[in-house]
């Protein structure tokens, strides 16, 4: 939960010049559901999107 929405949060409301901006682009994590690759079910994938819109909010 707390992944996501800081991810979201980050991409959305920062840009290059920042440092967390910038490390979570370089690891991947705006494209990634989670920290590491790992298989997600539906139901945690449809929770990674109901905390994406509540991270875009903040």
């Amino acid at each position: 939960m707390m992944f996501r929405i800081a991810s979201t949060s980050i991409m959305v409301g920062q840009d290059e010049k920042f440092r967390d901006y910038r490390y979570f682009k370089e690891k991947g994590w705006f494209e990634s559901d989670y920290y590491y690759d790992t298989p997600l079910g539906l139901i945690k994938k449809l929770a990674g999107c109901f905390f994406d819109f509540l991270g875009q909010r903040m």
